[in-house]
């Protein structure tokens, strides 16, 4: 019987170290929704429809190491992808801005990323470390888009006037003209 009990009690030992050792792998924090982009696609899997009406978006979000990967083609290393945003309107290639992402140069690297009157609009933003928390926020500010992720901000100029034009919420995708090579992974906390 002695046995017994002290079997059991290193059982439930090694099953408490498993259960937590995954869970240091994978950390979860308080606000986090975890997007996850399956190989060979583009869209996450919490791409929906959600209108957006503020002049304003502020999240974090911490990358892990499925965001570096290899482009099949070398050129399209220098692709961005997208992060969070929102469109202004009923079409995100008319009017719309976006933080964007991409592993290239041995970096993670974020971008502001818009279309103004159709017309694609990128600049690198700032590069950060994989695993650490990073506060991002796209504003809308009389003409101008105002984009920051870490230490950096970028502005563009806006094709309307005034007040924020309504639209919808931009989720994570993959690409370009590759889909995503692995499945990637990427928290974010909305905060606003």
């Amino acid at each position: 019987m002695n046995n017994f009990v002290v079997a059991c009690i290193v059982l439930i030992s090694l099953q408490a170290c498993k259960k937590s050792n995954s869970a240091l792998s994978s950390p979860q924090r308080a606000g986090f929704i975890t997007y996850t982009i399956l190989a060979n696609n583009h869209f996450s899997d919490k791409a929906n429809y959600q209108p957006f009406s503020k002049g304003e978006l502020t999240f974090k979000v911490i990358f892990d190491s499925s965001a570096i990967y290899q482009s099949v083609i070398p050129e399209n290393q220098y692709d961005v992808n997208k992060l969070f945003g929102f469109s202004e309107g009923n079409d995100h290639h008319l009017n719309s801005a976006r933080i964007g992402w991409a592993w290239n140069k041995n970096a993670l690297r974020l971008y502001a990323y818009a279309y103004v009157n159709g017309e694609r609009k990128i600049r690198e933003l700032a590069t950060v470390d994989i695993e650490k928390e990073i506060y991002c926020a796209i504003a809308v500010v009389g003409n101008e888009y105002v984009f920051s992720a870490g230490q950096g901000s970028i502005s563009f100029a806006r094709s309307a006037p005034g007040n924020y034009i309504p639209g919808y919420m931009l989720y994570p995708y993959f690409g370009g003209d590759e889909t995503a090579p692995h499945e990637i992974r990427i928290r974010i906390h909305q905060l606003n």
